[in-house]
């Protein structure tokens, strides 16, 4: 069985469970109000009148409610699903990233952010190997942000990572920003034009691909990366995160294998 987590695509209008609360409730709320208009006109049926405008009343309140629940779950279906898990799976790694590196996850979060990125298939043949990558949800730490950026696997610790089916660990040479451009381009593979999407704050990072436990392929990759020179260069530290990325492959399985 493959594991395939699915990205944004696009939903027709008429399947957006907004759009269909909004027309069905409008219709409902007319009727309620026309009806309420010609029992006022008669005075006998006055204080009908006023009952169902009270109804109205109440209708209207659901009618927003369901439109602004249907509209969320049309959100969720157009983003590829419901990617919480992944999430909450991301925050706990990050924790044990803080307490491997030995500082407490309320100052973790101003140095190390970590992330999850989802595979890109051509969709005609997705047993063959994926051609992108991209960052499903924001950054856990620093200044948040990210979601819905998307690379080739040619470029990047992270492309590196999902080629090789490897753990990469690695170390910024430059301080200054433009060398620091040039080192991505020269060493990996970025444009000149992808530099511009990538943080300058980083000093390392740690790229964890995640293997399906019955075919051994990459189905999904946690990104780490700190602010600190060397964060991610001991055995324990390394070994730390792994263990954690270990959880978020059994989830990423349960929730995604098809």
């Amino acid at each position: 069985m493959a594991t395939v987590i699915p990205g944004r695509k696009e939903l027709a209008w008429y399947k957006r469970k907004g759009l269909a609360e909004a027309v069905g409730g409008i219709a409902a709320l007319l009727s309620t109000c026309l009806a309420s208009y010609q029992l006022y006109l008669d005075p006998a049926k006055r204080d009908f009148a006023y009952w169902t405008l009270g109804i109205f009343s109440v209708a209207a309140i659901a009618f927003g409610l369901k439109v602004i629940q249907g509209n969320a779950q049309d959100r969720k279906e157009i983003d590829g699903g419901d990617h919480d898990g992944i999430q909450g799976a991301i925050y706990v790694v990050h924790a044990a990233a803080c307490h491997a590196c030995g500082i407490a996850p309320s100052e973790g979060v101003k140095t190390i952010r970590a992330t999850f990125h989802r595979l890109i298939y051509n969709d005609a043949k997705k047993a063959a190997d994926p051609t992108e990558y991209e960052q499903v949800m924001d950054y856990v730490g620093r200044s948040g942000g990210g979601k819905g950026r998307v690379f080739p696997v040619s470029i990047g610790i992270s492309g590196m990572a999902i080629r090789t089916g490897d753990a990469w660990a690695a170390e910024r040479k430059n301080t200054d920003i433009a060398k620091y451009q040039k080192e991505l381009i020269e060493d990996w593979g970025y444009t000149s034009a992808a530099t511009r999407e990538v943080s300058t704050e980083p000093m390392s990072w740690l790229a964890v691909p995640l293997r399906d436990s019955d075919t051994d392929k990459v189905i999904g990759l946690v990104y780490l990366d700190s602010t600190v020179a060397k964060a991610f260069e001991t055995e324990a530290v390394k070994t730390a995160i792994l263990t954690a990325c270990l959880g978020v492959t059994k989830y990423v399985e349960k929730r995604y294998k098809s």
